[in-house]
């Protein structure tokens, strides 16, 4: 057990320096311009992909307010 078969996936922990980049993006762009940026946006000035950004964060203002008062 523990191994996924195929189609299966397992679960595989989340990659810290992946959630950082996202993070410190976030908060980057909110500082500069309030809440006037994409998801895409964040994708592509943290070298992720739009699926990463989305997978952490339902929707922009939970990832702003998470990223600038939690972090």
């Amino acid at each position: 057990m523990g191994v996924a078969g195929p189609g299966l996936h397992s679960a595989a922990k989340p990659d810290l320096t992946v959630n950082h980049r996202i993070r410190q993006v976030a908060i980057g762009l909110e500082f500069s311009h309030g809440l006037d940026f994409t998801v895409d946006g964040v994708a592509a000035a943290g070298g992720v992909g739009r699926a990463s950004v989305v997978r952490r964060y339902a929707t922009k203002r939970g990832s702003c307010s998470k990223a600038t008062c939690a972090w």
